[in-house]
């Protein structure tokens, strides 16, 4: 009788089918509802019927509310549940419930336990997976902030996250929700404090975001490849949403000893990604960008390598991660004092990229190199099967004698004011394949 009620109630409020299966009352001083084979219908337009499943569901009242005729329940605990949220290319939720109100239901405490999280995105094609360890929210019906706690598994990663947000019937009814979460997976550590006043919408947001990390390689697991060593890493930043997407206001960022700033925009409403950025740059050095210890001594490695057999390559065959720039689109201008490139003291480097479907163009680049100064471009064309490389140098007035002393540590001459131009051509997916033509 409790069930027909409230199947009957929900789908008559939120116009999605809510089916429960066998179902069992346990009469304590708080009485439980055990339901199991709980699921949600999805939207019409879903890509599958269900938008939320769930094994057993556990539903415990408070008796003395009960018989004051108000209906409270103690606590929520989903069993293995599997929550399936998705977008279509028109850019509608699954969760949005047409203004549906959800049945009126005071709950104290809610509880998840070996769960599935799926989020599919029709526009960009992204889609993510979580494992939910644990959830669980507690003091929903406290007037303060409710607080959470959250274990989830993402890409092989543990990731927790313990703080407090407004309840849910804020998010739901899409009122202003506040959150101030600690989040903490291996040596990363994030605090997340603000505001969202279209939470549904991701409308309004004025969120703090506060990072550290021990090196740049502790994100290799979410960025799909493997990245340097540098670090300490700390990153501090205010996102705001956007006509298109977000941006990063306040930004500034630590890396070791370089320092990176300014507004970063990221345009989400097209089908390509898209990122736009105006950045300083102080204080940085290619030297930590090494893997391993491969950059030390390179001179000397060159050259024994080329002492050996003729069969030995000086180039590896490696496939060169060119995919990453067909994943997203990209202006940006960059304006960098202070910085060292491949040993090379370098000042007042400016340059702007380009990127469109797999196009990298950098250009004009302008420096000070060696007394002299320097202008170049750098083209990259990954959009076909065989990248294509192209690059321009001209310098002028460059010390030759000391830019030879600083690139391998001998004085081979003194003085000597040279003009170089290089144009460099090739093609391949390896920088052996790349230099054999």
């Amino acid at each position: 009788h409790f069930i027909k009620i409230l199947t009957a109630q929900f789908e008559e409020n939120t116009g999605r089918k809510l089916i429960a299966g066998e179902a069992e009352i346990r009469l304590f001083l708080h009485p439980e509802i055990i339901i199991k084979d709980v699921s949600l219908a999805n939207a019409d337009w879903g890509s599958r019927k269900q938008m939320m499943t769930v094994e057993i569901l556990r539903v415990k009242f408070n008796l003395f509310a009960f018989f004051l005729g108000e209906i409270l329940v103690d606590e929520i605990h989903m069993i293995a549940p599997d929550f399936y949220f998705e977008k279509n290319t028109q850019g509608h939720a699954n969760w949005d419930f047409n203004d549906g109100d959800f049945p009126v239901m005071n709950v104290d405490q809610l509880e998840v336990n070996e769960g599935q999280l799926y989020y599919k995105e029709d526009v960009s094609g992204r889609t993510r997976n979580f494992k939910i360890d644990h959830f669980q929210l507690q003091h929903l019906l406290k007037d303060s902030l409710q607080a959470i706690e959250l274990k989830v598994e993402h890409l092989g990663h543990q990731i927790e996250i313990t703080g407090k947000t407004s309840n849910a019937k804020s998010w739901l009814r899409n009122d202003p929700f506040a959150l101030d979460l600690n989040v903490k997976s291996n040596d990363i550590q994030a605090k997340i404090d603000g505001k969202i006043k279209r939470p549904k919408n991701l409308q309004g947001l004025n969120i703090n975001l506060k990072l550290k990390a021990e090196t740049l390689s502790s994100f290799s697991w979410l960025a799909d490849t493997k990245l340097p060593q540098i670090g300490p890493i700390t990153l501090n930043a205010q996102l705001l949403d956007s006509e298109g997407g977000f941006k990063l206001d306040n930004f500034s960022a630590e890396l070791g000893r370089a320092n990176v700033s300014g507004p970063i925009e990221i345009i989400t409403t097209k089908p390509q990604p898209k990122i736009y950025a105006k950045l300083k740059v102080s204080n940085f050095d290619t030297a930590g960008l090494s893997q391993d210890d491969r950059y030390e001594g390179q001179t000397k490695s060159i050259e024994s390598k080329m002492d050996q057999s003729a069969a030995t390559s000086v180039f590896s065959d490696k496939t060169l991660p060119l995919n990453l720039l067909k994943e997203m689109d990209a202006e940006v201008s960059l304006s960098a004092k202070n910085i060292i490139l491949f040993k090379v003291p370098v000042n007042n480097l400016n340059l702007t990229l380009h990127l469109n479907s797999g196009l990298l163009e950098i250009k004009p680049i302008t420096a000070e190199v060696a007394d002299g100064s320097f202008v170049a471009d750098l083209v990259i064309d990954a959009s076909s099967k065989v990248a294509k490389i192209g690059s321009n140098v001209h310098a002028e007035h460059v010390v030759l004698g000391g830019l030879l002393k600083t690139l391998s540590g001998k004085a081979h001459l003194e003085g000597g004011k040279t003009d170089i131009d290089i144009n460099i051509s090739g093609q391949g997916n390896s920088t052996r394949g790349i230099a054999s033509t």
